[in-house]
């Protein structure tokens, strides 16, 4: 892994309680701890806040169902 990582973060501020999401095509980050606790870092010292940092293949979608969400395709 390089020490120097191409980002973009979509929001333009973090606020404490915030989770910074990272998509990355990397696989050797997937299957290390070790790599996926420095890319974390990185993108924390990066940000310049410390804040938690969810990191996830890129293929990864992720979603939120709302229990009125729920309800409606339940009809």
């Amino acid at each position: 892994m390089s020490d120097v990582l191409p980002f973009e973060i979509a929001k333009l501020s973090l606020a404490p309680g915030d989770v910074l999401v990272v998509r990355t095509p990397l696989r050797e980050i997937h299957g290390s701890f070790e790599a996926m606790q420095k890319l974390g870092a990185m993108c924390r010292e990066a940000a310049g806040i410390d804040c938690r940092v969810l990191i996830l293949d890129s293929a990864t979608d992720l979603s939120v169902l709302t229990r009125t969400e729920i309800e409606a395709r339940a009809r």
